[in-house]
């Protein structure tokens, strides 16, 4: 078995007037990000920990891992986001008050405005996670600290669920993705309640 931890980032600093990559953490976010790291520093041992290129992903890794104590190599990539960002976020601006107003997730309602798009980063996304699992060996964990939608996308479309069945993420929330021997994925969710 292989396992990947996938985590979205911490709670962002609120109404920062910044470009969307340069967001920082807030203070709860810090704490939120180091408990975090706390509470899996027992149950796994990380061979490799992936992050997109966003600042509050990458300080979200950086505090798990001194919440774990423990360093993990670690690599930024872009495509744990989405190449097409400023159209997803335009598409997100969007559906996100539907999304709140209607209880449906974020993933569902962006496959309702745009399914092209929608699908092609799916497989886009299943590929990514694919390409992880594939350079780990039986018995290594991955830690990926990421963005919604595309994690909750990713788990559908590995899981084979849909995606208004794959609950939203709060910050610091995750999925522990295993692929077994015969060569199916599974999702079991994990929450932070907080500081």
């Amino acid at each position: 078995m292989k396992r990947m931890i996938v985590v979205r980032h911490s709670i962002k600093w609120p109404n920062a007037n910044r470009e969307e990559w340069y967001i920082p953490l807030s203070l709860k976010g810090i704490l939120l990000a180091l408990k975090t790291g706390r509470q899996l520093r027992n149950p796994h041992h990380f061979s490799l920990a992936i992050v997109s290129p966003t600042i509050r992903t990458i300080l979200t890794v950086i505090l798990m891992m001194v919440g774990m104590r423990k360093a993990i190599p670690c690599k930024i990539k872009p495509a744990v986001s989405t190449p097409w960002f400023r159209r997803w976020k335009s598409i997100c601006d969007q559906v996100k008050s539907l999304a709140d107003t209607e209880r449906i997730t974020l993933a569902a309602s962006l496959k309702e405005t745009d399914s092209r798009l929608y699908h092609d980063e799916l497989k886009r996304l299943e590929k990514f996670y694919k390409r992880i699992f594939s350079r780990l060996n039986e018995g290594q964990t991955a830690l990926l600290v990421g963005h919604r939608p595309f994690i909750e996308m990713a788990v559908a479309g590995l899981t084979g669920q849909k995606p208004e069945a794959v609950p939203a993420l709060a910050e610091c929330g995750g999925y522990i993705l295993t692929l077994a021997n015969d060569g199916k994925f599974t999702a079991e969710r994990f929450s932070n309640k907080g500081p």
